[in-house]
């Protein structure tokens, strides 16, 4: 249950600025451009979870 709270709560301002910029501004690039920073920023968290998680077990 904690889970689902703790990615409603990240997610909710991406989704919103995505929308805003959309409707309001008439930029989807810049909605685009928010989300593929945030998955950029994502992949790197984790890779760096999983080098330290190695590199401590060996």
């Amino acid at each position: 249950m904690g889970i689902i709270l703790v990615v409603s709560v990240t997610a909710m301002p991406k989704l919103m600025n995505g929308i805003r910029s959309v409707v309001f501004l008439d930029a989807p690039d810049l909605a685009f451009g928010n989300n593929m920073e945030s998955c950029a920023f994502n992949i790197l968290i984790i890779s760096l979870w999983i080098c330290f998680t190695f590199t401590k077990n060996r």
